[in-house]
C-alpha cells in the first residue's frame, strides 16, 4: 500500500508538470463517462431499478388474451377476476383498478385531476399506506354503491390545501358527487401514473358480463411461488371458466407478467438497450482514443522507462505506475463526467413533452453514481493495458540508444492503427443506427396528416358526474357551449369530437351484409363521435355524399361518414353512399349504419410505441354515441392564452363548473404523439456526432504522430525528388486505407444492430442505401479533414533543416 501511495504522489507531480496533456485526457474521458452515465440513468430507471414497493419482485400484473383473434394483454373481466380470486392458490392478494379523471370542485377554482378507482385491497397489495389519515376499508368499497370517501396525493395536498392536516374529514366534489378526504398518500406516490385522487371501485362483479373487460389487475405472489407457477395456475382456472362459459370465454387465457411490464412495452426495453449500448460504444471509442494517446505518450517516455528499468525497477513497478497514472486521470474524468451527466439527464428529460410514470423518474442516485465510478475505474484500467503491454516487451537497449528521442516500434504503430480502426468502426455503426432512426422519425413527421393544423387549438372537457348523468344533459350542454363559443370574436370555427386524430379514437371492427364477421374479425376502424363543423374545422375534404344534417347532429341517427380507405377495403371502387355497415358485436339485432358520405383519409402520426393503430376512420353524430370525454378543436389566429381565456369564459357562461384542460396547438398534439421516436433519434444523433468527432481526433493524432515519427523519411524523399503532392498522397492514402477497413467493419456492425432494433424503425430498412451512402460520405470527409493538416505539414517540410537536425 505504501508503494501505491508513493506512485500516487509521483504521478500527481508528473501530471501537474503536463497540465495540457492531462486535461486533454480528462476531457475526452469525461465526455464518454458522462454519455455513458446518462444512458445508464435512463436504462436503470426503466429496466433495472426496483419498483418503489416492498418486495417488488412479488408484484405482477394480470391481463387476458385471445390469441386466435389477435387480442393480447387486454384488461380483465370483473366476473373472471372474481373466479380467479376464489379458485387461485398462487397469490397473497389480488386487486383491481381503473384509471379515471375527475372534475374536482372545492373552495378553489374547478380543476381536472387524474385519478383512479381502486379496490380496497390495492394499497395493501402494493404495500403502501397513507402518511396521514387512513386507507380504504372493505365497507368503503361496497359493490354497487356510490363511493363517498377519497384519498389524495401528497402533491395535491401540498399545492391545493397548503399541507394542512385539517384536510382530513373535509368534503370535496368529484364529478358532482361529495367525497370525504380520509387520507393522504406518501410523497411521490402517484400509482399508476400521475394520479392525484383515488376513490373506491365499488363494482358488483356478479352483475357484470364476462365479456365486459376493463379492469387492470395487480397481484402479489404468495411466498415461494414463481410467476411461471402462478401463470400455470391461472391458465388452468381460465380453462375451467372457458368450459363453463364458452359463449364469452372461448379461447381466452390469462397472462401473468412482472408489474413493470404494465408500464414498459417491449419496444421501450429494446430502445433503452440500444441507447445503453450506444453509451458503451461511445465509451469504447473514447477508451480507444485515450489508449492511442497513452501509447504516444509512452513512446515519448521510452528513455525514462528504460533508465528506471536499468536501475532496478521491476516490470510490475513500471506497470503499476502506468496503471496508477491512468486511474488518477480516469477518476478526475469520472468526477467531471458525473457533473456533466447532470446537464445531459436534464436535457434528456426536457425533450419529453410529458412526465414519465412516477416510478421511472430519471435521477442520478447512488446506483448511477456507483456505475459512473466503476466505469471510470474500468476506463482507467482499459486505457492502461496497451501501454503496459508495450513496456513489458520493450527493448531497453533500443530505448537507451535512441538518445531520448521519441520512438515508435512497428508493433506500437500497428496497435495504434488497430485502435483507430476500432474507433472508426464503432463510430460508423453508431452513425448508421442514428441516421436510420432520424430518417424513420423524418418519415413519420412528414406524413401528411390529412387535416389542417395551422391556427388550430385543442382542449379537453370531461362531461362526467352528477350534472351529466344522462345523455340528454351532455348533448344540451354541448349545444349551449357551441353557441357561447361561436359568439366570441376570438374563435373563427369550432368542432367537437370524442378524440383527436393524433391520439386515436375508439377502435372497433366493422362488417357489411355481404361480408359478415365474427368477433375480433372484420376491418379495424377508428370511430369518432363528432359535432357540426368538426370536419370543416379540420378541413377534412368530402369526396362524395354529404355531411350530417342538423337533425342528425341534434338527435343522432343510424348514419356514418367513412374514410376513402375504409370504403375501398369494404367495397372496392364502387359508389358506397347508401350502403350499410355496422360494428361487429354479440348482438344479432345491432342496427346497420347507412353510409351518407366519404371523406379523405386521416393519417395518424406513428410512434415506436403506437405503430399498430387502424388506418381507417368512421364518423358518427355525437348524439348517437354521447361519451363523457370531449375534445374541442378551435380555429383562431389569436395567441394560445387568449384562446384559452375565451374558451374558459364560454364554459363559465354555461353555468356548469366544467374545467378546461390540455390546451395545445394541433402541431403540439402531433409532436406529443411522436415524442418517443423523436427523443431516441435525437439522443442517438447527438451520440453519433460525438463519436465521429472523437474518432476524427484519434485519427488526427495517429496521422500527426506518424508524420512526426517519419520526419526524417519525408525529408529524404523530398531531397530525392518527391513532390509535395506525392507526400500528401502517401499520407492521405494511408489514412484512407484505415478508413476503408473501419468503414467496412462498421457497416456490417451497424446493419446487424439495426436488424436487432428493427421494431424502432418505421418506413426505413436497416440496409437503406441513402443512409449507408451518407455515412460513407461523412466518414470520407472526416478522414480527409483529419489527415489533411498533418499531410500538408509534412509536404511543407524543409528537407535541409530536417536532415541537419538529424
Amino acid at each position: 500500500m505504501r508503494g501505491v501511495l508513493q506512485d500516487v504522489v509521483v504521478c500527481s507531480r508528473k501530471l501537474r508538470r503536463r497540465p495540457v496533456w492531462a486535461l486533454t485526457v480528462v476531457a475526452v474521458l469525461a465526455l464518454g463517462i458522462s454519455a455513458n452515465t446518462a444512458m445508464f440513468a435512463a436504462f436503470d430507471a426503466w429496466v433495472t431499478r426496483p419498483l418503489p414497493f416492498p418486495k417488488p419482485e412479488q408484484l405482477v400484473t394480470l391481463t387476458e388474451s385471445q390469441l386466435q383473434q389477435g387480442t393480447q394483454k387486454t384488461p380483465a373481466s370483473a366476473r373472471n377476476l372474481l373466479d380467479w380470486e376464489e379458485r387461485q392458490s398462487s397469490f397473497q392478494q389480488l386487486a383491481a383498478f381503473r384509471q379515471a379523471s375527475f372534475n374536482l370542485a372545492d373552495e378553489g377554482d374547478p380543476a381536472r385531476v387524474i385519478g383512479a378507482r381502486v379496490s380496497h385491497s390495492l394499497f395493501d397489495t402494493l404495500g403502501v399506506h397513507p402518511v396521514l389519515g387512513r386507507g380504504f376499508l372493505p365497507e368503503d368499497d361496497q359493490p354497487g354503491q356510490q363511493p363517498t370517501v377519497a384519498l389524495v396525493s401528497h402533491r395535491l395536498w401540498q399545492e391545493r390545501y397548503a399541507g394542512d392536516p385539517a384536510v382530513i374529514g373535509t368534503t370535496i366534489q368529484l364529478d358532482g358527487f361529495p367525497f370525504e378526504i380520509i387520507g393522504v398518500m406518501p410523497d411521490g406516490f402517484r400509482f399508476p401514473n400521475w394520479q392525484e385522487v383515488w376513490t373506491p371501485l365499488g363494482i358488483e362483479p356478479r352483475a357484470r358480463a364476462r365479456d365486459e373487460r376493463g379492469l387492470s389487475v395487480v397481484g402479489r405472489l404468495a411466498p415461494g411461488r414463481t410467476i411461471d407457477q402462478a401463470r400455470a395456475d391461472l391458465r388452468k382456472i381460465a380453462s375451467e371458466i372457458e368450459r363453463e362459459s364458452p359463449e364469452t370465454n372461448s379461447g381466452w387465457s390469462v397472462e401473468v407478467e412482472p408489474l413493470r411490464d404494465f408500464w414498459v412495452p417491449s419496444v421501450i426495453n429494446v430502445a433503452l438497450t440500444v441507447c445503453l449500448f450506444t453509451g458503451v460504444f461511445v465509451m469504447l471509442i473514447v477508451c480507444a482514443n485515450v489508449a492511442s494517446l497513452m501509447l504516444a505518450e509512452t513512446s515519448a517516455r521510452a528513455r525514462e522507462m528504460a533508465v528506471r528499468a536499468a536501475l532496478g525497477a521491476s516490470g510490475w513497478r513500471l506497470a503499476r505506475q502506468i496503471l496508477v497514472e491512468n486511474v488518477l486521470l480516469a477518476l478526475a474524468a469520472g468526477v467531471t463526467g458525473a457533473f456533466l451527466s447532470v446537464f445531459l439527464v436534464d436535457w434528456m428529460t426536457s425533450r419529453a413533452p410529458i412526465d414519465p410514470p412516477y416510478p421511472f423518474r430519471t435521477i442520478l442516485d447512488g446506483r448511477v453514481l456507483f456505475y459512473a465510478l466503476v466505469a471510470s475505474l474500468l476506463a482507467g484500467a482499459a486505457v492502461a493495458v496497451a501501454p503496459i503491454l508495450r513496456r513489458s516487451t520493450r527493448d531497453l537497449f533500443e530505448a537507451l540508444k535512441s538518445g531520448g528521442r521519441a520512438t515508435s516500434t512497428v508493433d506500437t504503430a500497428r496497435l495504434r492503427r488497430a485502435l483507430v480502426v476500432s474507433e472508426l468502426a464503432l463510430s460508423t455503426a453508431l452513425a448508421i443506427g442514428a441516421l436510420l432512426l432520424v430518417k424513420s422519425f423524418w418519415y413519420q413527421q412528414n406524413v401528411d396528416p390529412g387535416y389542417r393544423t395551422a391556427e388550430l387549438y385543442s382542449m379537453e372537457l370531461s362531461l362526467s358526474g352528477h350534472d351529466f348523468e344522462t345523455e340528454a344533459s351532455r348533448i344540451a350542454f354541448l349545444g349551449r357551449l357551441n353557441q357561447e363559443l361561436l359568439g366570441s370574436s376570438v374563435i373563427s370555427a369550432l368542432g367537437l369530437s370524442d378524440a383527436l386524430p393524433s391520439r386515436g379514437g375508439s377502435v372497433t371492427r366493422v362488417e357489411t351484409p355481404a361480408r359478415p364477421a365474427e368477433l375480433q374479425e372484420g376491418e379495424r376502424v377508428l370511430r369518432y363521435a363528432i359535432s357540426s363543423r368538426y370536419l370543416e374545422t379540420l378541413d377534412i375534404a368530402m369526396i362524395s355524399g354529404r355531411r350530417f344534417t342538423d337533425s342528425e347532429l341534434r338527435e343522432g341517427g343510424d348514419v356514418t361518414i367513412i374514410s376513402a380507405s375504409l370504403a375501398r377495403a369494404l367495397w372496392g371502387r364502387q359508389d358506397v353512399v347508401g350502403l350499410s355497415l355496422r360494428p361487429v358485436s354479440n348482438a344479432p339485432d345491432a342496427p346497420w349504419l347507412r353510409v351518407v358520405g366519404v371523406v379523405e383519409n386521416v393519417n395518424n402520426p406513428e410512434d415506436m410505441v403506437s405503430s399498430d393503430r387502424p388506418v381507417h376512420q368512421a364518423y358518427r353524430p355525437y348524439p348517437s354515441v354521447p361519451g363523457a370525454s370531449i375534445n374541442l378543436v378551435v380555429q383562431s389566429h389569436h395567441p394560445p392564452a387568449v384562446v384559452a381565456a375565451a374558451v374558459r369564459d364560454g364554459v363559465r357562461r354555461t353555468g356548469l363548473p366544467v374545467p378546461v384542460s390540455e390546451i395545445l396547438t394541433m402541431e403540439q398534439t402531433i409532436r406529443r404523439a411522436q415524442w418517443v421516436t423523436r427523443l431516441f433519434s435525437e439522443l442517438l444523433a447527438v451520440y453519433a456526432v460525438l463519436a465521429l468527432l472523437i474518432a476524427a481526433v484519434g485519427l488526427y493524432g495517429l496521422v500527426s504522430d506518424s508524420v512526426s515519427q517519419r520526419t526524417n523519411e519525408m525529408a529524404i524523399r523530398l531531397a530525392l525528388g518527391a513532390g509535395p503532392r506525392d507526400i500528401n498522397r502517401a499520407i492521405v492514402g494511408s489514412a484512407a486505407r484505415l478508413g476503408a477497413v473501419g468503414l467496412s467493419a462498421g457497416v456490417m456492425l451497424g446493419i446487424a444492430a439495426a436488424h436487432f432494433a428493427g421494431s424502432m424503425l418505421t418506413g426505413v430498412k436497416p440496409t437503406d442505401p441513402v443512409v449507408l451512402s451518407a455515412v460513407a460520405v461523412v466518414l470520407a470527409a472526416t478522414l480527409l479533414a483529419a489527415s489533411y493538416g498533418p499531410a500538408r505539414r509534412a509536404a511543407n517540410t524543409d528537407p535541409a533543416r530536417s536532415l541537419r537536425a538529424e
